[in-house]
């Protein structure tokens, strides 16, 4: 069974519509008894305190920890559902999952200034072929720009010369920059690998 995390962040309708369209029928997770699933996807669009803000209130931060590092379960986190995995982000004060070392910080140029969102489709690289065709679709102002000591396989993409993880796996634990869902063809062939 498929689960979406809907606890009232995220875009969970376009998630929905694209799994839809690769034959799979998700349900959704909104409390720890939903989380009978093999499979759980982290919506993206949100604010990272928002998002761990969400989670304590509907009492699953801690069941979702456990899912996540339960053998033969499979997490997917999409863009903010990625950066809640790490230690901590400079959207906030909260502290995220701790799954993977390292802090989420802002896009800023060679003089600290703030760079506008990267917005649009760009190319992932990567140690194998799982995104080698097509280019993804991304929308975000922050992301993992140093991810030395983030165990698990790495990819990475390129914005205004800064290179920052677009994706990270290890074991079952999936956490995407980009957005499948809006990706076309590349997003529902990135679905059916994620859900094999």
């Amino acid at each position: 069974m498929i689960g979406i995390i809907d606890i009232g962040v995220g875009n969970t309708a376009s998630l929905k519509s694209s799994l839809l369209q690769i034959g799979v029928y998700p349900t959704s997770v909104r409390n720890r008894s939903d989380l009978s699933c093999t499979h759980v996807i982290m919506p993206g669009v949100g604010h990272f305190d928002s998002v761990i803000t969400a989670l304590h209130e509907t009492h699953l931060f801690s069941p979702l920890l456990e899912f996540i590092q339960t053998s033969g379960k499979k997490y997917l986190g999409i863009c903010v559902g990625m950066q809640i995995l790490f230690e901590r982000s400079g959207e906030g004060a909260e502290s995220g999952l701790g799954v993977f070392d390292g802090a989420v910080s802002r896009f800023k140029d060679s003089k600290m200034n703030t760079l506008p969102p990267n917005m649009g489709r760009m190319k992932i690289v990567g140690p194998n072929n799982l995104l080698s065709s097509g280019r993804f679709y991304f929308m975000h102002n922050y992301a993992l720009q140093n991810a030395e000591n983030s165990t698990g396989e790495r990819y990475f993409s390129n914005y205004c010369g800064l290179e920052f993880l677009s994706l990270i796996q290890r074991e079952g634990i999936w956490g995407a920059q980009f957005h499948p869902e809006r990706s076309g063809i590349q997003g529902l062939s990135f679905f059916k690998a994620f859900l094999r």
